[in-house]
């Protein structure tokens, strides 16, 4: 908590409200209408527009089930743990903590990964159904090391498994913004995490009566099934890019570059 606290303080000292200049194009005419008051009509038809878009309901469904199967990795990893580790000497809350630990360290690999991938290649729902793959795959094996109670096996496929899981979401989000163009993308997240979180909980629910009724091992196995739906739908993912063919209309044949520009307050 205190490290968190010390995080919102920086943010709020060095961080500005938007950059100097729009990175792009497309967010510098976007800028031109902020000022512009929207009606409660105005939110409701873009909350009805998005809960119609079928794209926008396949990327929510995948990307809640795919984020489900990752936390629960993480809660269910003591109680795994206390069936690998029996007749050991090991601390079951110890070597649990440095599994989920590892895994957050391949979260944050794979975010920062995966930022910088989908950013030069562009290959948005490439990245995101290998991603989705590896993360099935991964689940798999961890299912597969509980059973020969092997930890090491399971704290290697947790770090990949992390890894995926992060990439995954840096490069969905990334979808949602190109596919719901020219809607605000703060709106977009917020009906996004709004919507996915009924998913969540459905999913979530299932998940606890199958660990309740039937143990870790069967809990993995519902785990890795449900990453393999999220896989089949993020297959199913549009591969449109409406804000970068946006993007281009603007330029036209100006060819005019645009820098990436920082949030920090210039000194």
């Amino acid at each position: 908590m205190a490290i968190s606290f010390v995080l919102l303080i920086l943010m709020v000292w060095l961080a500005a409200d938007q950059p100097p200049k729009p990175p792009t194009l497309v967010q510098k005419e976007k800028s031109k209408n902020l000022d512009k008051q929207s009606s409660f009509q105005d939110f409701l038809r873009t909350c009805k527009f998005l809960l119609k878009n079928a794209n926008f309901l396949i990327v929510t469904i995948a990307g809640s089930i795919i984020y489900h199967v990752n936390t629960g990795q993480y809660t269910i990893m003591t109680q795994l743990m206390t069936k690998v580790l029996r007749g050991s000497n090991y601390d079951v809350d110890i070597m649990s903590s440095y599994s989920t630990t590892l895994m957050s360290a391949g979260g944050v690999i794979g975010s920062l990964v995966g930022g910088k991938i989908v950013n030069m290649s562009k290959r948005y729902k490439v990245q995101v159904i290998v991603m989705a793959l590896l993360a099935t795959l991964t689940s798999g094996l961890v299912l597969t090391a509980y059973h020969y109670n092997s930890y090491q096996a399971m704290f290697a496929m947790n770090v990949v498994f992390g890894f995926s899981t992060r990439s995954y979401t840096v490069s969905l989000i990334e979808i949602l913004t190109q596919t719901t163009y020219p809607i605000n993308e703060s709106f977009v997240m917020t009906v996004f995490n709004a919507t996915g979180c009924f998913v969540t909980i459905i999913v979530a629910e299932l998940g606890r009566l199958v660990y309740n009724n039937s143990g870790g091992f069967w809990m993995l196995t519902f785990q890795t099934g449900f990453a393999f739906i999220g896989l089949l739908l993020t297959i199913t993912i549009s591969n449109s890019v409406q804000r970068f063919d946006a993007e281009t209309m603007l330029r036209g044949d100006t060819q005019e570059s645009r820098e990436d520009t920082s949030l920090l307050h210039e000194s």
